[in-house]
């Protein structure tokens, strides 16, 4: 018979860390393990020769397990009929770590933050978004709330698909879905229109935009731009000459 024994799934000597929740090996049914524990399979050996076995063992993190931490795992293999010397044993155990990563980050931001057009005239602007964290997030959902007094006309959505169709007057929301966004991955939609002729002259117009996630524990990221209803002014410069 062989013994397979491994340590401590996880933080070793705390609260923390990996839990086992099943194993691929028949000969020894495994219940649910935490971490810091020790799990043995006791297992028939193979015949003299024969093919190497395989056990695959499947385990979540603590949902509270600090980011950045190294789980350190560690096997042994024994049985009764090996000799007991060094060198016969030095392959007989084995480590592994696992690092966990930190929560994704969602963020948003629409440039220019304070742009003009006058009424009936044409804007732009684009929306990002991006999660600058460390693991993925799914079900993105971006938004843009869109003020009264605009038109938008034409969007060019990069890799989010829009769920709207065009043109369409404010006040109203846009929203484009993304299945997900990886670490450290980012988007860009454009998004132009135009001031309506009936707008004021010097409205100031607020668009808001919203990026979330239905991966638990994501905060939403929100940011806004004004859009000023005005024409533009230019000065020219008028020089008075005196007469002798």
């Amino acid at each position: 018979m062989i013994r397979i024994t491994i340590i401590g799934m996880g933080l070793i000597g705390t609260s923390l860390g990996m839990a086992i929740r099943n194993a691929s090996e028949k000969e020894a049914p495994l219940g649910p393990t935490v971490n810091g524990q020790t799990v043995t399979f006791s297992v028939t050996p193979p015949a003299s020769g024969g093919l190497a076995s395989t056990i695959i063992l499947t385990g979540t993190i603590a949902p509270n397990a600090p980011q950045n931490t190294a789980l350190i795992n560690r096997v042994t293999i024994s049985s009764p009929n090996e000799p007991v010397d060094t060198t016969t044993q030095s392959n007989n155990q084995a480590e592994w770590t696992v690092t966990t990563l930190g929560p994704a980050v969602l963020t948003t931001n629409i440039t220019p933050v304070l742009f003009a057009a006058p009424p009936g005239r044409a804007f732009s602007l684009t929306l990002n978004y991006a999660n600058t964290g460390q693991s993925v997030a799914d079900g993105v959902q971006v938004k843009l709330a869109v003020p009264a007094g605009v038109q938008i006309t034409s969007v060019n959505s990069g890799g989010a698909t829009p769920t709207f169709s065009l043109p369409v007057n404010g006040p109203t929301t846009l929203t484009w879905t993304v299945d997900q966004l990886d670490a450290v991955q980012s988007g860009a939609i454009s998004v132009s229109g135009k001031v309506l002729s009936t707008t004021p002259e010097g409205t100031s117009m607020v668009f808001t935009s919203t990026v979330s996630s239905t991966t638990n524990g994501v905060a939403n990221a929100t940011d806004s731009a004004t859009l000023k209803a005005e024409f533009i002014k230019i000065y020219i410069p008028i020089a008075r000459i005196a007469r002798p």
